[in-house]
This record gives C-alpha cells, sequence and structure tokens, in this order.
C-alpha cells in the first residue's frame, strides 16, 4: 500500500492513477498531519508527499515520520525542483525526487523497483 500527501486533489489523482495503472494500491491523504497519524498507525510499502501543503511543507512531514519510521521509502514530487529543495529533501531521509509534471515514464521508473 502506498501513502500519496498531497494537498491538491487533482494531483493527487494524477499521482494515484499513475501508480494503480503500475499495479499499486494506493491512500491518499490531504492533510499532513493526518498523514502522521496514518504512518504511526499502518505500515505502508512506500510514502509519496508533495513538498508544499498548507499545515505542514513535506520537509518537515519526513522529519517526523523519520523520527519513529527509519526504513519506510520516501518519495518526494514536486514542482519545486531546484537543486537546493533535491538536497534538502534527500538530507531529511528522502529517498526519491520526481519533478512535477512528470511524465509516467517517471513514475514507473523509480517505483518498478517497489513491486
Amino acid at each position: 500500500m502506498i501513502l500519496i500527501m498531497e494537498d491538491i486533489p487533482e494531483h493527487a489523482f494524477l499521482v494515484q492513477h499513475a501508480l494503480v495503472s503500475l499495479g499499486f494500491l494506493t491512500v491518499v491523504c490531504h492533510n499532513t498531519f493526518r498523514g502522521i497519524d496514518m504512518v504511526r498507525q499502518k505500515e505502508f510499502d512506500v510514502i509519496v508527499t508533495d513538498l508544499r501543503m498548507p499545515e505542514m511543507g513535506g520537509v518537515d512531514f519526513i522529519r517526523y515520520v523519520r523520527m519513529f519510521d527509519k526504513h519506510t521509502p520516501i518519495v518526494v514530487i514536486s514542482a519545486y525542483a531546484d537543486v537546493e529543495a533535491k538536497s534538502e529533501t534527500l538530507k531529511v531521509g528522502a529517498n526519491y525526487f520526481i519533478s512535477k509534471p512528470f511524465r509516467p515514464s517517471d513514475i514507473k521508473n523509480v517505483f518498478e523497483q517497489f513491486k
């Protein structure tokens, strides 16, 4: 099961559609605080997060998740894809960074290894 953290429903749908077409089961969460609760209560195979969300940014979300979950792969999918943003997310514990807009092949290249 893949957790998709994305506050914009249309963006969440695009990511979810790409992952479902690859055969993954997904759940979408639009609130980072709820997402943290979900990660504490359930083990996910992969966590996908955006960087810009209203309650808490993706970098802080990753920091919180990594306090109690050191192993679940985290994939950042964001339109804010400058070198500094990528570096910061990897530094705090993300495993992969995909820039928006993404192509289906971008998703496939990263997520194929999680099958």
